[in-house]
């Protein structure tokens, strides 16, 4: 597996940032508020993503195409999951993929359908 752990000085990923690479899996720091359009895009073997409690916005197909995502820990509660200011589309155009992926919280779970 290949992993990234992006560095704790990172605030904001903009779009495309990390598009079409071979991860499997990307840990964000907390202290990173925003993720950009498509910032994870096209990673056909992403399979887990840790998203901080920090963040605060996510844009449009942040994780399009990246089909095999199917673990997103988020390290905050699920009241601060909802507050997120989050596109339609955040996590794919794939509304049925969304529907069957969770989100892991730390006082339980929701479907990535539920933005």
């Amino acid at each position: 597996p290949v992993g990234f752990k992006i560095p704790d000085t990172v605030v904001e990923i903009k779009g495309g940032a990390f598009c079409d690479t071979k991860a499997t899996k990307f840990d964000i720091p907390e202290g990173c508020v925003e993720l950009g359009t498509i910032a994870f895009g096209s990673n056909k073997q992403l399979r887990i993503v840790n998203l901080p409690s920090t963040l605060q916005k996510i844009a449009p197909y942040c994780f399009f195409g990246s089909d095999k995502l199917d673990n997103i820990n988020y390290n905050g509660t699920l009241a601060q999951w909802r507050s997120i200011q989050k596109h339609k589309y955040w996590f794919t155009a794939n509304t049925h993929r969304a529907s069957q992926t969770l989100v892991h919280c730390l006082d339980g779970d929701c479907k990535a359908s539920e933005w």
